[in-house]
């Protein structure tokens, strides 16, 4: 969902944003992931954690890129 906006983006800052995007998107469905075999509090912690700290650093990225 997120890596079709580093479509229109130019030169470096696409290659940073898709980087960016991949990293965090994947560290988000690994601890989901971990979640949804093992339904454990400190999964549960975790998956809470990377959840509210992805969406501050996705717009960081974002805006960053963009201009």
């Amino acid at each position: 969902v997120c890596l079709p906006l580093g479509l229109y983006m130019s030169g470096a800052s696409q290659v940073i944003f898709v980087i960016a995007t991949v990293i965090l998107c994947s560290y988000y469905l690994l601890a989901s992931i971990k979640f949804m075999k093992e339904r454990t509090d400190p999964n549960a912690k975790k998956l809470l954690r990377v959840s509210v700290i992805f969406l501050p650093l996705f717009m960081i990225f974002l805006g960053c890129c963009q201009g």
